[in-house]
C-alpha cells in the first residue's frame, strides 16, 4: 500500500496537470484568431482531459484521507475541497463557453437552411406536384418530428440504470425507421443528464453522430462486466437494516433488485450466493438473526433460504402492526402538540427509523452519540465502516452527493465530526 507521502506527491503532480489544462483552456477561449469550429474541437478535447485528471485527483484525495489519523482528517478534507473548488469552477465556465459556441453554430446552420429553402421557393413559386408512388407505406412516411408522446426515462450516468434506460429507448426510438438518425440524436440527448450528457459534449446533431453517440454510451455504461461489478459492489455496500418493518423492507427490496439485475446478465445466485450470505448475515442485528433462525430448520444458511426467511420476517412484522390498529381501538383525534406532549407510536416508529446512529446503531442523532463520545473515536468508527465523512453514508467522500456541510464551521464533514478549536 502506498504511503501518505507517495500519494501526496502523486496528487501534486496531477494537480499541476489540472492547472496547466485550465491555463490552456483559457488560452483557447481568449484566442480571437482561432475559428469557431477549431475552438469547439480544442475545447472539447481539453475538457475531456480535464475531467479525467480531476477524477484522478479526487481518487487520490480519498486514498490520502483513508490513511490519515483522525485528528488530521478535517484539515486535509477542507484543504482538498478548497483546491478542488477552483478546478470545478474553471471546468464549469469552460463547459458553458463550449455550449454557447455550439448553440451559436447550430443557430447559424438552421438559419442558413431556412434561407436556402426560402430562396428555392422564390426561384420556383409553382413547383410541379410530386409523383405519388402507390407502394409507399403510410406508416414509414410519418413525420420524423413525431416523437413518443409519453415521457421516456432519463439516464444520468448511473451504470446500474443503463439497461433499463436503453431497453425502453431502443424499442421506442432507436429501432423506429420513421425517425432520422439526427432526430434520434436530439431525442437521445434530451433524455441524458449529468455524466451521461457530458460524455456527448462536442457532438453536433447529425445522422453520423447518432451512431457515434450510441457507441460512446454503450462503451462507457453498457459493458456487462462493469454492470455486474457495480451490482456486486452495491450488494456488499447495502446499509445495515434495523429491526422495524420499513427498514427491513427497504433492505430486502434493494437486495432483490440487485439479484434480479445480475440474473438479467446471466449471473446466477449459485456463483456468488455463499459469499453473499456471509456478508448479509454480518449486516443483520443479533436480534434479527435470532428471529430468522427460529423460522428455519436448515443447519446452514444458503441465499435462497435467507431471502425467504427475511420475507417471512417482514410478513410477521406486518401482521403484528395490523393487530395494533384494530378499528375498536380508534379514538377521536385530539389536538396535541407532539413537540411537547409526546408522539404517537407510529410517529415514534418513524422517528426511530430516521435517527439510527451510524456509530453505535442506537436511536439518536449522531451528534448525541454517548458510545462514541470523542471526535477521534467517531472518525475511527467511520473509517472502519467505510462511511463518508460528509454524510455518514456508505460511499467514498469524493462521490458524496450531499450539499450539506458542518453546521458549526461549514466545512466538508458531518457536524458530529466537528472538532472544536
Amino acid at each position: 500500500m502506498a504511503s501518505v507521502a507517495t500519494l501526496t506527491s502523486k496528487r501534486g503532480g496531477n494537480r499541476g496537470a489540472v492547472t496547466r489544462l485550465i491555463a490552456k483552456i483559457s488560452d483557447i477561449i481568449a484566442d480571437a484568431a482561432m475559428d469557431r469550429d477549431r475552438k469547439i474541437y480544442e475545447l472539447n478535447k481539453k475538457l475531456e482531459d480535464l475531467h479525467d485528471k480531476i477524477k484522478v485527483v479526487e481518487t487520490l484525495d480519498s486514498e490520502i484521507v483513508d490513511l490519515l489519523p483522525a485528528a488530521d482528517m478535517e484539515a486535509e478534507m477542507s484543504n482538498a475541497g478548497t483546491t478542488n473548488a477552483v478546478a470545478y469552477d474553471a471546468r464549469d465556465a469552460a463547459e458553458f463557453t463550449l455550449k454557447t459556441l455550439m448553440d451559436e453554430k447550430a443557430a447559424e446552420v438552421a438559419a442558413a437552411a431556412a434561407a436556402d429553402a426560402a430562396a428555392a421557393a422564390a426561384a420556383n413559386p409553382n413547383p410541379p406536384a410530386p409523383t405519388v408512388t402507390p407502394t409507399i407505406n403510410v406508416t414509414t412516411a410519418t413525420d420524423s418530428s413525431h416523437l413518443p408522446k409519453f415521457n421516456l426515462p432519463e439516464f444520468d450516468g448511473n451504470i446500474l440504470l443503463w439497461n433499463a434506460f436503453w431497453d425502453v429507448f431502443e424499442v421506442e426510438v432507436h429501432l423506429k425507421t420513421k425517425y432520422s438518425n439526427a432526430t434520434k440524436f436530439n431525442f437521445l440527448n434530451s433524455r441524458l443528464s449529468s455524466d451521461a450528457k457530458a460524455l456527448l459534449l462536442g457532438l453536433v446533431p447529425s445522422n453520423d453522430n447518432y451512431t457515434v453517440a450510441v457507441d460512446l454510451l454503450k462503451k462507457r455504461f453498457g459493458q456487462p462486466a462493469k454492470i455486474i461489478m457495480a451490482h456486486m459492489r452495491a450488494l456488499t455496500s447495502l446499509p445495515n437494516p434495523g429491526t422495524d418493518r420499513v427498514s427491513l423492507r427497504k433492505f430486502v427490496d434493494c437486495l432483490e433488485s440487485h439479484i434480479r439485475g445480475l440474473k438479467a446478465l446471466n449471473k446466477k445466485p449459485d456463483s456468488y450466493g455463499d459469499l453473499l450470505v456471509c456478508i448479509l448475515l454480518d449486516k443483520l442485528s443479533a436480534d434479527l438473526r435470532r428471529n430468522l433462525a427460529r423460522q428455519s430448520d436448515a443447519a446452514e444458511w444458503d441465499l435462497d433460504t435467507l431471502r425467504k426467511s427475511l420475507l417471512k420476517e417482514i410478513e410477521i412484522l406486518e401482521d403484528s402492526e395490523s393487530s395494533l390498529t384494530h378499528p375498536s381501538s380508534f379514538k377521536q383525534p385530539q389536538k396535541l402538540n407532539v413537540l411537547f406532549s409526546g408522539a404517537t407510536s407510529s410517529a415514534r416508529e418513524f422517528s426511530n427509523r430516521k435517527l439510527l446512529c451510524p456509530f453505535c446503531s442506537g436511536v439518536h442523532w449522531p451528534t448525541d452519540c454517548d458510545v462514541a463520545i470523542t471526535v477521534e473515536a467517531r472518525y475511527e468508527i467511520a473509517k472502519v465502516k467505510n462511511l463518508c465523512f460528509n454524510c455518514l453514508r456508505s460511499h467514498p467522500v469524493g462521490d458524496c452527493p450531499s450539499k450539506f456541510r458542518c453546521r458549526k464551521c461549514h466545512h466538508a464533514h458531518h457536524t458530529s465530526l466537528h472538532k472544536a478549536e
